[in-house]
């Protein structure tokens, strides 16, 4: 997909509505419409101190290299490119989080789509990472699912950390979906869902306090020093 967003002067004026404002280490998010067609644009720069920018350019690099893997797997937003290093442009799609659309559209063949969506993924080698927070599925108007915000994603081959963590970050996306499920429709879930959804091995939970230290670590550092005694670990 060709991004026709030209540059990010444009963006104040192309803006159909923002998503979410920037704050500390997390980006600005707005969707833009150029030329009939939207993109989400996520952005690192605006008002970033030094670090922050950095932080940003390598997040957009990981997330870039998440969605070029991805790219033909239907329900994954396509790739529209980047606005200087600081800036990814994707695809917009017209839907609603998971959790808050119309129950009908959560049914049985939604869960199946989604559950061959996310193997998909990682036939391709793509965990997305980060589907716990599950406003990160939505379902079109039609029932059909997309993951969006890649930002956490895993590619094997990109690192050797990648390759030991990668079957956990699997594992964390499957455990998403019946998650999902047990929310919006807790009839659906079968017996096996229901043992996957209680167990947690000893080295996935090592990792995840490990992840939620780096987060804290991450906005530490991104808010500016006289504010840093009011970053907590959560």
């Amino acid at each position: 997909m060709k991004c026709i967003v030209p540059d990010r002067n444009e963006l104040e004026q192309c803006t159909v509505r923002v998503i979410r404002s920037p704050e500390r280490a997390r980006p600005d998010v707005r969707v833009v419409e150029t030329e009939g067609r939207r993109y989400v644009v996520k952005d690192y720069s605006p008002g970033a101190l030094p670090f922050k920018r950095a932080l940003g350019a390598y997040l957009v690099l990981r997330e870039k290299i998440a969605y070029e893997r991805a790219q033909g797997v239907a329900g994954v937003p396509g790739l529209a490119g980047t606005l200087g290093p600081c800036a990814l442009v994707t695809e917009f799609i017209e839907g609603s989080e998971a959790t808050s659309a119309p129950a009908g559209l959560l049914d049985e063949g939604f869960f199946q789509r989604l559950n061959g969506l996310v193997k998909e993924l990682h036939a391709r080698g793509v965990a997305h990472g980060d589907l716990k927070k599950l406003e990160n599925i939505l379902v079109t108007p039609d029932g059909r699912p997309y993951l969006v915000d890649f930002t956490a994603a895993f590619v094997t081959g990109s690192s050797p950390l990648s390759a030991a963590v990668f079957p956990s970050l699997c594992d964390d996306d499957i455990r998403a979906v019946s998650k999902l499920k047990a929310r919006c429709a807790p009839h659906l879930l079968n017996e096996e869902e229901r043992r996957f959804l209680s167990e947690r091995s000893t080295m996935e939970k090592l990792f995840r306090w490990s992840r939620r230290y780096v987060r804290y670590l991450v906005k530490f550092y991104s808010t500016p020093r006289d504010q840093r005694g009011a970053v907590e670990l959560k």
